[in-house]
């Protein structure tokens, strides 16, 4: 999959999974954000609450290399299986960085 197919994903299943999602404890995962990606994202958790943080680290994750992957691997280490699963059903995501 390439990443303008990666970035369509995201933006088309975002509504399945955007109250799902705790952006916060992804961030340790998330070697591709920048330090002020992962501020703002802390910042919009901190005064907008889980859903506009959520919104922002799509965002950003569709920016940065590796986003996508880093996204699911990122999931699937904090038990939100089911949201990498809508992401990913094929487990590919875990082979693109090994």
């Amino acid at each position: 999959m390439g990443r303008s197919d990666e970035k369509k994903l995201l933006t088309e299943r975002l509504k399945y999974f955007i109250e799902e999602v705790f952006p916060c404890d992804l961030l340790p995962w998330l070697a591709c954000l920048t330090t002020a990606d992962k501020q703002q994202i802390q910042r919009d958790q901190d005064r907008h609450g889980d859903i506009k943080a959520t919104e922002t680290l799509v965002d950003r994750l569709k920016r940065r290399q590796d986003g996508f992957s880093q996204f699911v691997i990122a999931l699937r280490s904090n038990g939100s299986e089911h949201v990498a699963m809508l992401l990913d059903p094929e487990m590919k995501g875990i082979t693109q960085l090994s």
